[in-house]
């Protein structure tokens, strides 16, 4: 069963080594546990995140016998670059019959190229919503992934960026100036929503051993009023 009025939920998340990107991915996690998880996990960062697996079937198994009740899986790709991409078109094909799931997606950048990515990607960017599958992509080079992703990402969202075309790539869509993305300190985001005509800057802070989110502004875009 579909459901074309779910409002979509896709969420990117982009920045270099020691920006903030994993930490802005455990804050949102804190913030709205999923009851149903699926972990593409080529860092092996988020062990703790559910049951972890290195090969296809056992995953598929456990996602099967959990039927429509909760589960929590984190898959662990080859570094061989073609069988990695071959996983994740697996892996997102699982994801978008499974449905009803939050959706991890972490490099991207090792599993698509700038105009290529998985038949099973696509399914879950375009299609997923009907499914009521949320997806939260992230990625250390977003000039190296699929351009179409950045039409179906309701919310962007960047920490620091080391490389020119990376921060291009982001800034294009943050509708700010890519010098803005390079400069920012470790911790910091600048964030736009299809859902609010504002970009938003803020830092990470860390409180009890987890990180929370803190906004430092938000301006609204031109000729938009925020309410």
């Amino acid at each position: 069963m579909t459901d074309n009025a779910r409002r979509a939920d896709i969420v990117a998340v982009m920045g270099a080594t020691g920006a903030g990107k994993s930490s802005a991915i455990v804050a949102k996690l804190a913030a709205d546990p999923a009851p149903r998880l699926m972990v593409w996990d080529f860092k092996r960062e988020y062990l703790s995140a559910g049951h972890c697996y290195s090969t296809t079937q056992p995953l598929y198994d456990r996602v099967a016998a959990a039927g429509p009740g909760p589960f929590s899986v984190v898959f662990h790709p080859s570094f061989d670059v073609d069988q990695g991409r071959q996983q994740f078109d697996w892996f997102c094909k699982v994801a978008y019959a499974v449905g009803d799931l939050l959706v991890i997606a972490d490099e991207l950048h090792r599993v698509m190229l700038p105009g290529w990515s998985p038949e099973g990607w696509g399914m879950l960017v375009c299609l997923g919503r009907n499914r009521g599958v949320r997806v939260i992509a992230a990625s250390q080079r977003p000039a190296g992934i699929e351009k179409g992703f950045w039409d179906q990402a309701s919310v962007i969202r960047s920490g620091r960026l080391n490389g020119k075309a990376s921060a291009q790539a982001v800034a294009g869509v943050l509708l700010v100036p890519w010098q803005d993305v390079v400069a920012l300190p470790p911790l910091h985001w600048i964030q736009r929503s299809i859902y609010e005509p504002a970009i938003v800057r803020g830092r990470i802070e860390w409180r009890a051993g987890r990180p929370h989110d803190v906004m430092l502004s938000k301006k609204p875009l031109p000729g938009a009023t925020l309410t």
